[in-house]
This record gives C-alpha cells, sequence and structure tokens, in this order.
C-alpha cells in the first residue's frame, strides 16, 4: 500500500492519501508539474495557495522559516490536526503558494501519512482530495476526483479540516477547525 503510493510520488504520479483529518491529494509539492497536475485536478483556481505536508521537524524547517519560540510552542501541537502559514524557504516554489511569500505546511497526525512522506524524502502536497468548494472527503470511497493511486486507510478519525493558524501573526487563527483557540493559547503560554 505505502510502497505503490511511494512509487506513484516517484514517476511523478498523485494519489489520495489518509490523514487525521480528512483525505489529501500528494504530489511532489516541489515540483512544478506536479502541482500543476493538482491544480488541475481539483479545478482550483490559480491564485489559491497548496499546502504542503511534512513528515518530520527537519523537513518543516527546510520548508519554512520558523524561529526556536515558535518551534517551541509547536512542539506542543504538532503533528496534528492543523496547517501553519508561515514564510517559506527559497526550495518552496511560487507556483505552490500562488506567488505568496509564505506556504501551508502539515505534519499530520497519521501514520500512513507520515511514512508515504518519509519513504518519498520531500513533501508532498496536502489539499484535500475534492473538486474545490465540495465537501472533502472522510474515507476513500467518498474520493470523486481522478488520481494515479488511492491509499486505502478506512475513515479518518477527525472528519473535518485542519485549523490553520499564521504563526507569523500571534498564532492567529484563520480556519476553525480540531484544534480549538484556547489550546493555541494554552501552548504559548505554557
Amino acid at each position: 500500500m505505502i510502497e505503490k503510493a511511494v512509487e506513484t510520488l516517484k514517476k511523478g504520479g498523485v494519489i489520495a492519501y489518509p490523514t487525521e483529518t480528512v483525505y489529501g491529494v500528494g504530489a511532489d509539492a516541489l515540483n512544478q508539474e506536479t502541482i500543476n497536475k493538482v491544480f488541475k485536478i481539483k479545478e482550483r483556481p490559480e491564485n489559491k495557495p497548496i499546502s504542503l505536508a511534512v513528515s518530520s521537524w527537519k523537513m518543516l524547517q527546510e520548508n519554512a522559516k520558523i524561529n526556536r519560540q515558535q518551534i517551541e510552542i509547536l512542539k506542543k501541537l504538532l503533528p496534528g490536526p492543523i496547517t501553519i502559514i508561515a514564510q517559506k524557504t527559497s526550495q518552496v516554489p511560487d507556483r505552490l503558494t500562488a506567488g505568496s511569500s509564505k506556504v501551508g505546511i502539515r505534519y499530520p497526525d497519521n501514520k500512513i501519512a507520515t511514512e508515504i512522506i518519509s519513504r518519498y524524502g520531500s513533501p508532498i502536497t496536502s489539499t484535500s482530495a475534492n473538486k474545490t468548494s465540495h465537501q472533502p472527503p472522510v474515507s476513500h470511497t467518498q474520493i470523486g476526483i481522478p488520481v494515479d493511486h488511492i491509499v486505502e486507510g478506512g475513515t479518518t478519525p477527525i472528519k473535518t479540516s485542519s485549523t490553520i493558524i499564521d504563526i507569523e501573526d500571534n498564532f492567529k487563527i484563520l480556519r476553525r477547525g480540531p484544534i480549538t483557540k484556547s489550546q493555541i493559547k494554552k501552548a504559548i503560554w505554557n
């Protein structure tokens, strides 16, 4: 299951994979061609960025400029159902971020997702496995977009999209999700 997903990614393909929140669409997040495939499959507007998913703190820091204090706070929240918005590093393509200097990053709390990313050795795209504005799938049976391989991981435990926070703006919540404002405050102050 995981090997087939990694092989698909290595061949420039697109996969659907489980996370703890919803199923995601995965392709090489640092490759212009595969990013273009994800935009096309999702029918996503060109000006709407796509996040990337990582499998380690090292990979996170290779793709986002994060200071020590931010890391200490994030270690209380990640891996988990949160997407952080941070300044991107030079290796992150403008195409992924729709020209923004910031990037969205997920460090999922799902062994299948992190194993795929780890074995692939590079971040993959992290956007829900549905057409833009459609309901995100919480089971592999709900995936309604054409991908090269679907990784079956059952029903996702959280069944809702991740919380999005901007770590450059005092960990401000940009999209509500499973992680609450009080949980974020607790991570900051404890």
